[in-house]
């Protein structure tokens, strides 16, 4: 017997036979997963798909409002948030129908719309389109009185377009003149052209520039010394105090120099709650503001 040929038969028969194995059809009903789907869904987005000329195609739809044709998405073409230049919000769309004025504002989670009207009130716009707020529902309020202004708007850094009295305040100014004791014949407009007036805490305060005060000038806190003062020891090695041409008239420290260093002394002023110097501000009130 010819062994040799006989298992060459054998091979050759398994061979065919395992060729001609059918293959398990995918059961009805069942699909193959798309992967462009897979990542759109890992991405945060939801599928949804519409019949484009060519056939059905998906679309990868954000909580945003942002969409990528899902493809575009899987492969980096499109990204999640991506500005829909032609694509208006309807709310903003309903502002402007109504005659207000988008102001895009920065919020705790990100960018929020209001819609403002010519009266002056607002709305959210989406509180608007949905009925929840109306226009002239919120006009602002206004005062010309310095004292009625800060007990209602309680603190503010300035005046802002509430307030629609004579700027400063008439009341304001002679609040200045009593607490730096003026001579009654020093005209107005000397204090005039320097006070700067605000609200903290629902008290009017007032600050006058006189010797170049910085009143709108938050107080400079930092320990560290800066340019100004570093050139100036340089120029003026053991100078006993440093000028505020260098240190800069918001500092709260006394500086000086020793062997060309700065170096910082105590503490001469104090911030307060609003972060401006408090020893150049005065609470005016009503009483004080009376004429004498």
């Amino acid at each position: 017997m010819n062994y040799k040929a006989l298992w060459l038969t054998v091979v050759v028969v398994s061979s065919l036979l395992a060729a001609c194995t059918p293959v398990t059809a995918p059961m009805p009903g069942e699909t193959i997963a798309n992967p462009a789907s897979e990542n759109c869904v890992k991405a945060g987005g939801t599928v949804d798909i519409r019949q484009g000329e060519g056939g059905e195609v998906g679309y990868c739809v954000f909580a945003d409002g942002s969409e990528c044709e899902e493809w575009a998405l899987m492969r980096g073409e499109c990204k999640p948030g991506a500005a829909q230049a032609n694509m208006p919000n309807p709310a903003s769309a309903n502002c402007v129908a109504q005659g207000g004025a988008v102001d895009i504002r920065q919020g705790d989670g990100g960018e929020v719309g209001y819609c403002v009207f010519t009266d002056g009130s607002e709305c959210e716009e989406w509180a608007l389109m949905r009925g929840e707020c109306q226009p002239g529902a919120q006009a602002a309020a206004t005062f010309d009185d310095p004292f009625a202004y800060c007990a209602a708007v309680g603190t503010i850094d300035a005046p802002d377009a509430r307030f629609t009295g004579e700027q400063p305040p008439a009341a304001v100014i002679e609040g200045i003149r009593q607490a730096f004791d003026a001579p009654a014949d020093t005209p107005d407009d000397f204090y005039k052209n320097g006070t700067f007036w605000r609200c903290a805490d629902g008290q009017v305060k007032a600050c006058f520039v006189g010797a170049n005060l910085p009143c709108e000038a938050k107080a400079d806190l930092s320990e560290t010394p800066n340019d100004g003062i570093v050139a100036f020891c340089k120029e003026n090695p053991n100078a006993e105090v440093v000028p505020s041409v260098a240190t800069g008239r918001a500092t709260v420290f006394a500086w000086s120099c020793a062997n060309a260093a700065p170096v910082k002394g105590e503490q001469v002023f104090h911030a307060d709650d609003q972060g401006f110097i408090a020893e150049f501000w005065y609470a005016i009130t009503p009483e004080s503001a009376a004429p004498q």
